[in-house]
């Protein structure tokens, strides 16, 4: 393990835990409504509800965007969807045809799945093409590399070549496929980015305001769940 990203999730864990206020809260999270099953009721439910608090953003299911968009009406809230998810294996002219199709329906950005499979070959540098050709769009992106599958090399090195290639964010994973975000590999992503400008976004698991506090210490930047409303109301 990397020593020093060890120490820092280690004193993450410890830490103790300051008060926040619920809009300082709600401001670091991407609230998440991804399940497969989602209706179009509870769809535009989870967006009148969502749009209570200030959150970073609302994200939805590439089939929901439509129906999110028009239940966000003229309110300014930033609506993300997902490429390639949760697998991540689809090939680039998928992934290319997916966001476009998102662009013109007026996301603000795109969470993608990295091909993954990439990452296990250290075909770092194919990762840095998918990603410039995905940001050729215009959209920023957030990579999500599904660290649970990951060796400790293949996890540094993706995020490099990620951040290299102009992502704004790496996020840890799906939270579909292998596990969550852990302090150890938020900390581990926060030292392979740092300085490069990107940031770093933790998914997956996440369901209370300690979650939430602690990843932010190990340092995460975003934080994605599909709990955003229940951890604001911890806070107040």
């Amino acid at each position: 393990m990397n020593p020093k990203a060890q120490a820092w999730a280690e004193e993450a864990r410890k830490a103790f835990l300051e008060p926040v206020a619920p809009d300082a809260v709600a401001g670091v999270i991407d609230n998440t409504l991804l399940h497969p099953e989602a209706t179009p009721a509870q769809v535009k439910k989870f967006i009148e509800d969502s749009l209570v608090y200030p959150f970073r953003s609302l994200v939805v299911g590439p089939t929901a965007v439509k129906i999110a968009r028009g239940a966000i009406g003229q309110e300014r809230m930033p609506l993300v969807s997902v490429v390639g998810f949760p697998m991540g294996f689809h090939t680039l002219e998928v992934k290319l045809k997916e966001a476009e199709i998102l662009v013109r329906a007026g996301v603000s950005e795109i969470d993608y799945v990295m091909d993954i499979s990439l990452a296990k070959q250290k075909d770092f540098k194919a990762l840095e093409s998918e990603a410039k050709a995905l940001l050729s769009l215009g959209v920023p992106l957030k990579a999500i590399l599904e660290c649970g599958l990951l060796s400790e090399d293949e996890k540094e090195g993706a995020a490099k070549a990620l951040a290299g290639a102009g992502v704004s964010f790496v996020k840890t994973s799906t939270g579909f496929l292998a596990g969550g975000a852990t302090l150890y590999d938020v900390a581990l992503l926060h030292f392979a980015v740092e300085g490069t400008g990107c940031g770093v976004k933790a998914s997956g698991g996440i369901r209370t305001l300690e979650d939430l506090q602690r990843l932010q210490l190990a340092g995460a930047d975003v934080i994605g769940t599909s709990s955003g409303i229940k951890i604001v109301r911890e806070a107040m």
